[in-house]
C-alpha cells in the first residue's frame, strides 16, 4: 500500500491505465493504430484519431517516468541482485506468459463471437500459434522494455543500492527543457530508419523503436526525481507552464495531430512518421513538447487535488493486473458489439467505458484465484 505521500502518484498510474484501456478501444472505430479486432470495413475517425495522437505524447512515457522513479525507490531498499530477482517475476513472467497464451485465447473468443471470423479447431489455433512466435506480444512490449531498462540500471548503477546520501541541486526548468529538446531531436534522428509505422517494428520486443527515446528520458527523469529527496519534494521540480499556455498547446496540438495522421498515402501523415523532411521534425517536436506539457500539467494536478491525493482504495492495487489483461477484456467486449451499427467515437465511449471496470475485474479474479499470482501482479 502506498503511503499517504504517495497516493496521487498511485491514483496518477491508474489514470494512465484507464487511458490505455480507452486508446485501444478506439483503434478499430476509427483511431490510428494495429489491434486484434477489426471491423468488416474499417475508416479512419478524425476525433478519434486525434486522441490516439495526442494520448501517445505522454501515456507511455508517464508510465515509463513512474517506473523509474519506483524503481529508484526500490533501489534504495533493497540489493542490486534482489531487484533484478524481483523485476524478473514482476516483468519478465508476465511477458513470458503472455506470449504464451493469450493471442489463442483472443482468437477462440473472436472465432466463438463473430461468425465471419474463420472457423479453427482449438489443437489448430494453438498448434500455429506456438509456430507463430517471434516474441513478445500485445502490450507487455511495455514489460519487456522496463525489465531491460530496470537491469542495466541495476548493472550500471549498482552502488546506488541502498545508498541514501543527500539529494543533489533542484533541477531547473532549463535543464528539463534541455531534456525535452534532446528527445525531439533524437527521436527525429530515430524516426529516419525507423518510422513511426508498422515498418518500425523491432522484434522480438515488438517495439515501435522511433518512440523509444522517449522511453528512455523519462525512465531516466523517474530516476532523477526520485533521488531528489521526498516526493513531494522530487515532483515538484517537474514544474510545468501556465494553465493557459498548457490548453493553448493540446488545442493546437490536437488539431495538427489529426492532420498528420488522418489522410492518405503519401501525405503529411506518412512524411511526419519518420524521414529527411520538415514534417518529421515538426511531429518530433511537437510530440514532446506537448507530451511535457500535459505529463507535468498531470503531476501538478494529481499533487493538489484533493480527489487524487486520497487512496482509491483497492483500485490502484490491481492497476497493473488490470493493464495485463486489458486487451482480452476489451476484445472480447468489442466482439459482442460487432454487429451494433453506432458511430466509432460512441462505441469506444461505450465499449471502453465497459471495458474499464471489466479489465479491473478479471484482472481482481486472476490475482487472487490463480495460485502465486498475487506475488506477480500486485
Amino acid at each position: 500500500m502506498a503511503s499517504p505521500r504517495l497516493h496521487y502518484l498511485s491514483n496518477l498510474r491508474t489514470y494512465l491505465t484507464v487511458v490505455v484501456i480507452y486508446h485501444h478501444t478506439a483503434i478499430p472505430y476509427g483511431g490510428d493504430g494495429s489491434w486484434g479486432y477489426k471491423l468488416p470495413k474499417s475508416t479512419s475517425n478524425p476525433a478519434l484519431t486525434a486522441f490516439n495522437a495526442l494520448n501517445q505524447t505522454y501515456f507511455m512515457a508517464g508510465f515509463f517516468f513512474l517506473s523509474g522513479f519506483f524503481s529508484h525507490r526500490s533501489a534504495t531498499r533493497k540489493s542490486s541482485t534482489a531487484f533484478i530477482k524481483d523485476k524478473v517475476l514482476r516483468l519478465g513472467l508476465p511477458t513470458f506468459l503472455y506470449a504464451l497464451v493469450v493471442e489463442p485465447i483472443q482468437t477462440m473468443i473472436l472465432q466463438v463471437v463473430i461468425s465471419r471470423t474463420p472457423q479453427r479447431s482449438i489443437a489448430d489455433i494453438w498448434i500455429q500459434h506456438f509456430k507463430n512466435i517471434r516474441g513478445v506480444q500485445g502490450p507487455v512490449w511495455y514489460c519487456a522494455l522496463l525489465l531491460i531498462f530496470d537491469i542495466i540500471y541495476a548493472l550500471l548503477f549498482a552502488r546506488q543500492f541502498t545508498n541514501r546520501s543527500s539529494p543533489p541541486e533542484a533541477l531547473s526548468r532549463s535543464w528539463l527543457l534541455s531534456l525535452v529538446a534532446t528527445i525531439a531531436y533524437a527521436s527525429f534522428l530515430l524516426r529516419i530508419p525507423f518510422p513511426v509505422s508498422e515498418k518500425g517494428v523491432l522484434n522480438p520486443l515488438n517495439l515501435r523503436v522511433g518512440y523509444v527515446t522517449q522511453y528512455i528520458g523519462y525512465y531516466a527523469l523517474g530516476h532523477i526525481v526520485g533521488s531528489r529527496g521526498t516526493p513531494d519534494v522530487g515532483m515538484g521540480e517537474l514544474r510545468p507552464p501556465g494553465l493557459a499556455l498548457r490548453l493553448w498547446a493540446v488545442t493546437i496540438a490536437t488539431s495538427v495531430l489529426s492532420g498528420f495522421f488522418h489522410g492518405n498515402e503519401g501525405d503529411a501523415s506518412d512524411r511526419a512518421r519518420g524521414g529527411l523532411n520538415v514534417m518529421a521534425v515538426c511531429y518530433a517536436i511537437l510530440n514532446e513538447t506537448v507530451g511535457y506539457l500535459i505529463l507535468t500539467g498531470l503531476v501538478g494536478g494529481f499533487r493538489r487535488w484533493s480527489f487524487t491525493t486520497k487512496s482509491w482504495g483497492f483500485v490502484p492495487r490491481y492497476a497493473y493486473a488490470a493493464f495485463l489483461v486489458h486487451v482480452p477484456t476489451v476484445i472480447t467486449l468489442q466482439a459482442l458489439f460487432d454487429r451494433w451499427d453506432a458511430n466509432g467515437v460512441l462505441k469506444t465511449l461505450v465499449v471502453g467505458t465497459l471495458s474499464v471496470p471489466a479489465a479491473w475485474l478479471v484482472g481482481c479474479i486472476i490475482a487472487n484465484v490463480l495460485p502465486g499470482a498475487r506475488k506477480v501482479i500486485l
